[in-house]
């Protein structure tokens, strides 16, 4: 698991990340001490399920987007890529 994917992830066990679903299948990431945020459409909501629940790699997250959603590999690979990153901006 990549870096930014471990950062993530212990920030969401950690509770310094409360994530919000909304309807539709979207949802909000708030980062609790600093109050900035990110809006999750369906695959962002779905790719950070996927890293809480099972991924155990960013190669993982993005089997899971190729599985789900008509994408390349490659592209899912840049695209969990820049998912991570955002959320490691709120960090």
């Amino acid at each position: 698991m990549s870096a930014a994917a471990e950062m993530v992830l212990r920030a969401l066990h950690s509770g310094a990340i409360e994530v919000t679903r909304l309807a539709g299948g979207s949802g909000v990431v708030l980062h609790a001490a600093s109050l900035r945020s990110r809006t999750l459409n369906p695959v962002g909501m779905s790719l950070l399920d996927a890293l809480a629940a099972r991924a155990k790699s960013d190669a993982d997250l993005a089997d899971d987007l190729v599985l789900r959603y008509d994408v390349d590999r490659v592209t899912a690979l840049r695209d969990v890529e820049a998912f991570l990153a955002a959320l490691n901006a709120l960090l």
